[in-house]
């Protein structure tokens, strides 16, 4: 058996998860319509299109969520023409656009989980368990907006937050200090925001945290990935080890 744990960086939140062979790729097929985050660049889109390795045989394709900055129906509906056995599991939106953009009503494995706010919905697809939880997304323009974190478990555990704001509302009633957590994926403001360090301090139990969602380096007119950088430096020895996924194919290993 290959043995082989690691995580790829692909697009703006978007990683490939490689767990013993098991292959999970997370928002990894985006095309974002806000312009300081990242796309998934032509290459890498073509790769996993066409099933060019690291991208052959990806057995789940999980979306957080329907924003154009992680999801793209119509490049996801390219990849199940090649790869009509990949499992896809995500919400009712998202699923309902990758239905609509089929060129054919080939039996495909699109599964979708809308459990309510703060519940978590439980799945397990060729012996990886994957626990998707319904959580807040950020901003107040997202309130109608479902935004699943989803917790993969395959000999290790990863937990990817999505857009899922850091407050503990979204973290109090799920008890997930009992999962120990050996990836937790997050979005740049739980690191340069004090109270999203508290939280994931005070609710989960992780080992390692990977920061996703940060901007291109060019159009980072406000300093975010600077102001990340040095709030972590200046807590990191409180904190927990932290990684900055800044370049595309960036890969951990855990």
């Amino acid at each position: 058996m290959d043995n082989s744990k690691s995580i790829t960086y692909v697009s703006n939140a978007g990683v490939l998860i490689n767990i013993n062979n098991k292959k999970i790729l997370i928002d990894g097929l985006c095309s974002s319509k806000i312009r300081i985050y990242k796309s998934t660049p032509v290459e890498i889109r073509e790769k996993i299109i066409n099933g060019i390795p690291p991208f052959d045989n990806i057995d789940i394709m999980l979306i957080t969520h329907q924003h154009s900055d992680h999801f793209d129906a119509n490049l996801i509906c390219s990849f199940l023409e090649k790869s009509p056995n990949t499992a896809v599991i995500s919400t009712s939106k998202a699923i309902s656009r990758i239905r609509y953009c089929m060129s054919n009503n080939r039996s495909i494995n699109l599964v979708e989980l809308d459990p309510l706010f703060h519940c978590s919905e439980r799945i397990n697809i060729n012996g990886v368990e994957i626990q998707a939880i319904s959580m807040i997304h950020e901003g107040e323009d997202c309130v109608d907006v479902n935004n699943l974190a989803f917790i993969i478990e395959y000999g290790v555990k990863i937990l990817h937050l999505g857009d899922a704001a850091p407050v503990k509302e979204n973290f109090e009633s799920l008890n997930l200090k009992q999962h120990k957590i050996d990836a937790l994926i997050v979005n740049f403001p739980y690191v340069s925001i004090p109270r999203a360090r508290e939280i994931i301090k005070n609710y989960t139990d992780t080992q390692k945290i990977l920061v996703v969602h940060l901007p291109y380096k060019e159009l980072d007119k406000f300093n975010w990935i600077r102001v990340a950088k040095k709030s972590y430096e200046r807590n990191k020895d409180s904190f927990i080890q932290t990684i900055f996924m800044e370049e595309i194919g960036m890969t951990i290993n855990l």
